[in-house]
């Protein structure tokens, strides 16, 4: 074998090692993060966020800041359940529902730049919308 062929193998060979390192890792984080998501559309945006799916499952939470005094909080459930709280920046819940069904409200929060939205699901199908596009 030439030099040039075993430092061709070499390089060949490191490269995958990095590869499949990465790949590993990124599964790791990906099972890790909690959440699952089957079929998800996601729109969001610094005052908006908007999901729908066919199965979330696990928690997840966005930062919103409202754009407007109200701001609307809609869930529409085919199966499962969903939680959701709204907590003020300092992490005080100024909203709190457990196992959301269908809810179609608005929350006044013209004393908050930002608020933190947590869902907790539990093989929940359906979407939920929060503020303002």
């Amino acid at each position: 074998m030439s030099k040039r062929t075993i430092i061709i193998t070499i390089v060949i060979a490191v490269f995958f090692v990095v590869a499949i390192a990465f790949a590993f890792n990124l599964s790791n984080r990906m099972i890790n993060s909690g959440v699952r998501k089957v079929g998800c559309v996601e729109n969001a945006s610094s005052s908006y966020w908007k999901m729908s799916y066919k199965l979330l499952k696990g928690e997840t939470d966005r930062t919103i800041r409202p754009r407007s005094d109200e701001m609307r909080i809609r869930v529409s459930t085919e199966e499962g359940s969903l939680d959701m709280t709204i907590k003020n920046a300092q992490g005080e819940a100024i909203f709190s529902q457990e196992g959301i069904t269908e809810l179609d409200t608005k929350l006044d929060v013209r004393r908050y730049d930002e608020v933190i939205v947590q869902i907790h699901t539990d093989k929940h199908k359906g979407e939920f919308e929060i503020g303002k596009r």
